[in-house]
């Protein structure tokens, strides 16, 4: 008696013709062409949300810090996360600080936090009172940047 192997009907060699690869190959070149631009623009989209989440949420720490420690916290655009630029560029980050000596000066000892920005395409505009630097005092309210402060003196 012969197995069920044996009548099995031989069916040809088994496998994909070069056509078929072919035509699979293009159908997934058209799918990569379609989804990569979106996936780019998603990434970007999440990471200049991302930017701006970290931006509220260091003003609200500068506020806490400046509240619970009972002194003049700030918060001022940074290019090496050390130091603040004396102009309204935040583009490359910022440092929050609490100002001990109210110089408006970061002291290593001072910082409390800081963002560097790495994402050359994401470009900060800051407009009203916290152009050039945000602080707050005590009572959690803010007061002009020290920039401000020289500007408001004369």
């Amino acid at each position: 008696m012969r197995s069920w192997r044996e009548n099995a009907v031989d069916r040809g060699p088994k496998g994909l013709t070069i056509l078929e690869v072919l035509i699979g190959v293009a159908v997934l070149a058209v799918l990569a062409v379609l989804i990569v631009p979106n996936a780019n623009t998603a990434i970007h989209e999440r990471t200049l949300k991302s930017t701006a989440e970290e931006l509220v949420e260091d003003l609200n720490q500068a506020r806490l810090e400046a509240a619970s420690r009972g002194g003049i916290s700030r918060l001022c655009p940074s290019s090496n996360g050390q130091t603040c630029r004396m102009n309204d560029d935040w583009h490359m980050g910022w440092v929050v600080f609490l100002d001990g000596n109210a110089d408006g000066q970061v002291q290593e000892f001072e910082l409390i936090d800081s963002m560097e920005i790495t994402e050359p395409h994401i470009d900060i505009e800051v407009i009203g009172a916290i152009n050039t630097a945000a602080s707050f005092t005590l009572s959690g309210l803010s007061t002009p940047g020290k920039d401000e402060h020289r500007a408001n003196e004369n």
